[in-house]
């Protein structure tokens, strides 16, 4: 099954990906398309993904493994669904994205929160915004919820330890940029 969910994945990454193709005029579609298949050929072969897709510290959307970061693919997708048009399924996508994933949580708030901003501008009101801003943060809310109590530092000292503990011995790879 998981490489099951993982082949899910990909191809939501990859129908995101070809919202590029909605640029390309009706009389290029072609070219356009054979322009962007070469393009994402090249950016993923061994290659150029060592060093065009690894992300911060080695970090990336999608591996070649199903890991908690490859449900980042669907931020992508809620960009996809807002490019679109859609701003309750780009929320949804978005909150699902922290949901599944709490790495996710000020990725998918600040995309949220843009889409909103964005949406009100352009329909000259937030009556209706709000309430799908509200859905996404009714979605994010059980793991904000418990990101905020589990994560909250005991004392000020503690948290301090926390981080020095963090940084230096954890994950050292993530937080300093010389290693």
């Amino acid at each position: 099954m998981f490489h099951i969910y993982h082949v899910l994945l990909v191809a939501i990454y990859i129908y995101s990906i070809g919202i590029t193709m909605s640029s390309f005029p009706k009389r290029f579609f072609c070219l356009g398309f054979l322009a962007l298949f070469l393009v994402l050929t090249a950016f993923h072969s061994p290659f150029a993904s060592g060093f065009l897709f690894s992300g911060l510290a080695g970090y990336s959307i999608l591996g070649t493994t199903l890991q908690p970061s490859a449900f980042g693919v669907f931020l992508l997708f809620s960009a996809c669904w807002y490019l679109r048009g859609r701003l309750f399924r780009s929320v949804v996508c978005a909150a699902l994205t922290a949901a599944l994933h709490p790495i996710y949580l000020l990725s998918a708030i600040i995309l949220i929160g843009t889409y909103m901003v964005l949406t009100a501008r352009e329909r000259g009101s937030w009556k209706q915004v709000l309430g799908e801003g509200a859905a996404g943060l009714a979605i994010m809310a059980p793991i904000l919820a418990y990101v905020i109590l589990a994560f909250s530092p005991s004392s000020p000292e503690a948290a301090q330890q926390a981080r020095e503990i963090l940084v230096t011995y954890r994950m050292p790879h993530h937080t300093m940029p010389t290693i």
